[in-house]
This record gives structure tokens, C-alpha cells and sequence, in this order.
């Protein structure tokens, strides 16, 4: 079983890795990180 891991503390390559890791595709990675910073996201 895998552990938490704060998305928060990844760069936007570390993340393109991590959601491929899962078997996602890098773009993904791209979406979850724009989404995260995205203004007015809490």
C-alpha cells in the first residue's frame, strides 16, 4: 500500500513522474499541478 504524498511539496516534474509511476499519462501531471495553483484554489 502506498503512502500519502503532499502533491503540494513536488515540483511539476517530480509530479509528470509520480501520476506516470501510477500509470497515468504525463499530462495528467501537468492538469493536477495548474489546478493546484490555480488562483483562488485553497
Amino acid at each position: 500500500m502506498r503512502t500519502k504524498t503532499d502533491l503540494r511539496n513536488l515540483t511539476q516534474e517530480e509530479l509528470v513522474h509520480y501520476v506516470e509511476s501510477l500509470g497515468q499519462p504525463a499530462f495528467r501531471g501537468r492538469q493536477i499541478m495548474a489546478w493546484l495553483y490555480r488562483p483562488g484554489i485553497t
